[in-house]
């Protein structure tokens, strides 16, 4: 009976251990369903518009900065990046460049009416975290 009674309390405590500690909310998180892997045109930064910047986001955490300008050559920064969030809900990007600059977000991704793009677009609003710039990104 001892031994019935130990083994019992042993795969309760094996349960009680998978079951609470199999999801770790802490961790950060990146890829499919994170809502930002894609094609980003940023349109305005502090409100003033913004053309020939693109972020791209890829599912593996690795993303690129292209720029387009319209009288000289095109050229690309790689980045890696992840995003992780607090208890209350806030979502946050990390960036870093390959030049080692790092880059934090807080970050909005939401369908809204954009006015001169087609209608409702997917927007994704980015706020450094240490100079307070906003950032306005459209998908495509």
């Amino acid at each position: 009976m001892k031994k019935t009674v130990s083994s019992l309390l042993l795969l309760i405590s094996i349960i009680t251990l998978t079951v609470f500690t199999s999801c770790d909310d802490d961790e950060p998180y990146y890829g499919p369903g994170s809502g930002i892997e894609g094609r980003w045109a940023v349109v305005e930064v502090n409100g003033a518009p913004v053309n020939n910047f693109d972020y791209v986001f890829y599912g593996s955490g690795k993303g690129q900065i292209d720029y387009n300008p319209e009288t000289s050559a095109h050229y690309s920064v790689p980045f890696t990046w992840y995003m992780d969030y607090n208890p209350a809900g806030a979502e946050y990007l990390h960036m870093q460049t390959y030049d080692g600059e790092y880059y934090n977000y807080i970050v909005r991704v939401e369908s809204e009416y954009v006015p001169g793009y087609n209608g409702v677009q997917w927007v994704m609003n980015l706020t450094d975290t240490d100079t307070g710039d906003n950032l306005m990104f459209i998908e495509y």
